[in-house]
Formats: structure tokens, C-alpha cells, sequence
């Protein structure tokens, strides 16, 4: 018994409770989506879409490829003939993996949500513990990393969308970026999850290889998780760099202010051995960075950035950014200064982490360049705000002697009440949007934020491709019906994703709708199929309503055919 109560009581209890907690809460949404699959409508296929669909489907379409075999990433959402490449390799191998025990793409990736949510929590435990010496500040960082962030904010619209409460109905502040959602953040996109986790480790096997300085194999795993980190999510390994190149910085600028005088920051006195450590881990991981720029300049890689740049390119006000982050955002900040100011040298990675974010927003805003500036949100503040703000609380209730601890509590209590407060907004947004969705009857396939279960017609048309299509067959269809047969058939469309599909807005979808009105003549329509390969015609209901020209064209076979679907063959040669 008294073994049982040491386990019981131990730290690691302590790690494991609070993540089963929040892993439970944050798959909550899953499983109540999965217990009322029954609910939905007869004529509709039961998908289980986790964030934005058409994005969903994008990641579902290279995990197919892992399934199907591959070990090259090709584009399927574009008919241009093209060499397969490495970016968004994870979901190829999400699906190489996942696939040993379900062909179902979505299983590769529910089941990549939950590891990778795990392995980015347990890794940000082992971050805290290399930060704390005491227990009870670990555990106090560990609960603020796990369900802290974001601030609840009143609706405008009383009359509308919101959790009611008190009379009143309220929501998260920057609503729309769910990775400052506390609850969806554990289990969120897997690529997400996995770039925290490699860039932590990464960052933990090179602190620790500069305090060893003689364990080379410490900066070799630093290495490759960087590499990890670079291939995965670019934002991540850059984040290490900023924290690295910062912390260097900052050890130059403390020996120029106190005269060369030795720090004994690590008990490491050699600046030297530093830069150099530094500079084989950025030659060795560099060229990831290299190649994501290098590739995304050549089609169809390049649509990706063009649309991330110029489309779809997001903007927030500095101060929202800091808001959005919740009590963290504004202690951690406080903490970041504080550590610097009372030179805390076992902080100063995760005050250069969050200082290090902050300065890539600003660039990356101000420079037209790879990436949006509010992709580096994406690099898991989260864990370093933790840290700084039981620094920042532990730092300004030291005038309080032995009061301290509680008043530390107290702090902490409230801000976990703020915390059960957010995440009885974001389940209940997301358990009536899985309400919403069972009860949807338009539009038969998901358009956008409208997100529907597709008809079962279109599935049985989409599945047959998948069958019987081969990997050379283009397949002409609308842009929400070809987001489907990519993710879900593994086959080449021509148009397919706003982001993915190379000129899909000034060109393929106007002209794939010329093609359906009949706009074309039959020389012209036939031109238009041979120059992009389109072997197969779908003309569904999405395709309906652009026109009926493949009905009435004499140059198709029709290969399969249900209420709602017909899929032609093009009969000529090309």
C-alpha cells in the first residue's frame, strides 16, 4: 500500500492525470460526434472532418498515399504533370503507418491528433522540468501549459452565436485560429503537434549537449529533430533558431556589459564552443529550410505559398496577438522581462522563445515572403508563456515571504477558473456545430466553413474512382467535389483545393465551368480535356449546376451512374 500511495502521489501521477484530463476534453467532441453518427440524415455518408474541411481532405490526400505505397508526396488537387517531392511528407508517412491498421485515411489522422498530442505535452513537461528545480512550480507551469490561454470575450450580437452565461453569451478572442483554443490545442492538427514536439526536443538535446559540451551524440538528436522540425513545420525549426540565436546574443551583449568578465551561464565559460555548437546545428538543419523555399517556388508547390501570401493572407493588430494568448500572454511577457532583468539564466530559453515569436510576427508582416506572419503562432508559445508566468508570479509575490506559495495558488486557481469557463465555450461551440452538421440538408458536400456529411450518391461515385480510376486518370469535376476524390479516391483532379491546385482561381474553375455550361465548343471542349490529361468526367450535383454539357457530348462512355451521379470515360484518343 504504502508503494501504491508513493506512485499515487508522485509527479508523474500528477503529469498523467492532468493530461488524461485534458486529452479526454479535447477528444470530448470526437466521441460525441461518433456516438450520434446514427443521427444523421439516411442519404448521407457518416465523415468524421475535424477543423476546416476543404484543409481537412488536403491532409487526407497525402495520407492516402501513404497508404497506397508511396514514399514521394505528389499533388493530386492539379492536372499538371509533376515530380513528387518531400513537403508534407509527415501525412505520407501519418498514412504508411496508420494504414497497418485501417485503410481509412481519417483513422491515420485521428489517430496522429492523439500521439502527437501527447508526445507534445509530455515533451513540454520535460521542457518545465529542466526549467524548475521545485515540484510544486513544475506542476503549477504544467497545469498553466495544459488549460491555460485565450480570454473570453463578449458576443456584439446578443441574438446570436455564442456560450450563454449569466445572461449574457461570450466567446474566445481570435475565435478563428483554433490553436489558441485551449481545448482543440492538445489534439489539434497532427503536423502542428508534431513540429512542437520535434523543435522542443530539438531545443532540449542542444541545451543539454551545451551543458555536457563533450556528448556530441546529445547535438546529433538535436539535429535530427531539427530536421524533423524543418520538414514538418518550417515555423518550428526557424523558432529554435530565434531562441538559440537570441540566447547567443545575449551571452556577447552581458560579456561586452561587464567588461569580457566569464559568465557562468551553464557553467560553460567558452562563448566560442557556443557559437560553433550553434553553427553545425544551423548547417545541418538549414538546408530543410532551403529546400521548403526551394520547392515551393515551382508548381504545383508553389500555389500553396501564392494563396498563403496573396489569398488568404491573415492580419491582426500587434496588441490582439497578445490578448488572444490569454493571462499567459500578458505574465509570460512580464515574466520574459523579469528574466532578463534579474539575468535568471535557466530561463532565458523560454523568454528568447516568446521574445523570438514576437520579432518573426513583425518581420514576416512587414516582408512578403514564404509565409504568413501569423504562422508563428503556430510554434507552441503556449509552453514558454507556462513558464514565464509562474516566473512573473513567483517573482512579484516574493515580497510576501512565506505567503508567497498561496498567493501563487490563488493566481493559478483562478486563472484554471478562467480555463473551465473557455472550455465550456469551445465544447459547446463545437458540439453545436456537430449538431448543426447532423441536422445540415444543403449543400450535398461540404462548401467551405459549411460543413455537411456528403451525399452517400457522391461517395459511391467518388469510392468507385478510387477502384477503378488509375494513378494516370485525371478526373474533371467541380472544385468541392474534386476536394473529395483527392482525399478520399487518392487520384489526380483538376481542380480540387483553393491552395493545392496550381491557377485554381484566375483560371481552372472558370474553366471547368465553361466546360459544364457547354461554353466551349466540341473542338474547343475536347482541346481542353486533352491538354489537361482529363480522362474521367464526374457530373454530380456540384457539376449540375454549372451546366449538363457532358449529358449531351457524344464523345463520352459512361462508366458508372446512380440517382445523382454519372461518371463518363473520355472515348477519343487524345
Amino acid at each position: 500500500m504504502e508503494k501504491i500511495s508513493r506512485i499515487i502521489k508522485s509527479e508523474w501521477a500528477f503529469v498523467f492525470f492532468v493530461v488524461a484530463v485534458g486529452m479526454l476534453a479535447s477528444l470530448y467532441p470526437m466521441f460525441y460526434e461518433l456516438l450520434r453518427k446514427n443521427s444523421i440524415f439516411p442519404d448521407r455518408y457518416f465523415v468524421l472532418v475535424y477543423n476546416y474541411a476543404p484543409d481537412f481532405n488536403a491532409y487526407l490526400s497525402k495520407i492516402i498515399q501513404g497508404i497506397q505505397g508511396k514514399f514521394l508526396v505528389s499533388e493530386y488537387f492539379t492536372s499538371e504533370p509533376h515530380s513528387p517531392s518531400l513537403l508534407q511528407i509527415f501525412y505520407l508517412w501519418v498514412g504508411r503507418i496508420g494504414g497497418m491498421f485501417s485503410p481509412n485515411p481519417e483513422f491515420s489522422y485521428h489517430l496522429a491528433r492523439v500521439v502527437f498530442g501527447l508526445g507534445w505535452m509530455l515533451a513540454g513537461y520535460l521542457f518545465i522540468k529542466f526549467s524548475f528545480a521545485s515540484k510544486l512550480y513544475r506542476k503549477l507551469a504544467f497545469l498553466l501549459f495544459v488549460f491555460g490561454g485565450n480570454f473570453p470575450k463578449l458576443v456584439f450580437d446578443q441574438n446570436g452565436y455564442g456560450f450563454l452565461f449569466l445572461g449574457q453569451k461570450w466567446e474566445q478572442s481570435m475565435v478563428g485560429w483554433s490553436n489558441l483554443d485551449p481545448v482543440r490545442r492538445m489534439t489539434f492538427i497532427p503536423h502542428w503537434n508534431a513540429g512542437h514536439l520535434m523543435s522542443v526536443l530539438s531545443l532540449l538535446f542542444f541545451i543539454r549537449f551545451i551543458e555536457m559540451k563533450n556528448r556530441n551524440i546529445l547535438l546529433v538528436f538535436s539535429i535530427l529533430f531539427g530536421i524533423f522540425a524543418g520538414l514538418i513545420l518550417p515555423p518550428t525549426l526557424i523558432i529554435v533558431y530565434a531562441t538559440a540565436g537570441l540566447w547567443i546574443l545575449w551571452n556577447i551583449f552581458l560579456r561586452v556589459l561587464f567588461l569580457f568578465k566569464i559568465s557562468n551561464s551553464f557553467q560553460i565559460s567558452n562563448l566560442k564552443f557556443k557559437i560553433i555548437s550553434y553553427a553545425i546545428y544551423f548547417l545541418f538543419t538549414f538546408p530543410t529550410l532551403v529546400y521548403n523555399v526551394w520547392i515551393t517556388q515551382i508548381y504545383p508547390w508553389k500555389a500553396l505559398v501564392e494563396t498563403d501570401l496573396y489569398v488568404n493572407k491573415i492580419v491582426f493588430p500587434y496588441w490582439e496577438y497578445l490578448v488572444a494568448l490569454g493571462p499567459m500572454g500578458i505574465l509570460g511577457l512580464l515574466g520574459g522581462v523579469l528574466v532578463l532583468i534579474l539575468r535568471k539564466e535557466k530561463f532565458y530559453w523560454s523568454s528568447f522563445w516568446v521574445l523570438g515569436m514576437y520579432v518573426l510576427i513583425i518581420v514576416f508582416d512587414k516582408m512578403i515572403f514564404w509565409h504568413d506572419q501569423t504562422r508563428f503562432l503556430e510554434v507552441g508559445p503556449e509552453l514558454p508563456l507556462a513558464i514565464l508566468s509562474v516566473v512573473a508570479l513567483s517573482t512579484l509575490f516574493g515580497v510576501f515571504g512565506k505567503l508567497k506559495n498561496i498567493l501563487m495558488l490563488f493566481a493559478i486557481g483562478s486563472v484554471m477558473l478562467m480555463a473551465v469557463f473557455l472550455f465550456s465555450i469551445s465544447i459547446k461551440a463545437q458540439t453545436d456545430f456537430i449538431n448543426h452538421k447532423i441536422l445540415g440538408s444543403y449543400p450535398p458536400l461540404s462548401l467551405g466553413n459549411y460543413v455537411v456529411y456528403p451525399f452517400k450518391t457522391i461517395m459511391s461515385g467518388v469510392f468507385y474512382l478510387k477502384n477503378n480510376a488509375t494513378q494516370n486518370d485525371v478526373i474533371l469535376s467541380g472544385d468541392v467535389t474534386g476536394n473529395h476524390i483527392g482525399a478520399y479516391a487518392g487520384r489526380f483532379v483538376y481542380v480540387g483545393h483553393g491552395s493545392q491546385t496550381v491557377h485554381f482561381y484566375g483560371e481552372k474553375v472558370p474553366l471547368a465551368k465553361l466546360f459544364y455550361q457547354g461554353g466551349m465548343s466540341d473542338f474547343a471542349a475536347k482541346e481542353f480535356l486533352k491538354q489537361n490529361r482529363i480522362s474521367l468526367v464526374f457530373y454530380g450535383p456540384e457539376e449540375k449546376t454549372w451546366g449538363d454539357y457532358p449529358a449531351k457530348a457524344d464523345y463520352f462512355e459512361k462508366v458508372f451512374e446512380n440517382r445523382d451521379v454519372v461518371i463518363y470515360r473520355v472515348n477519343f484518343k487524345f
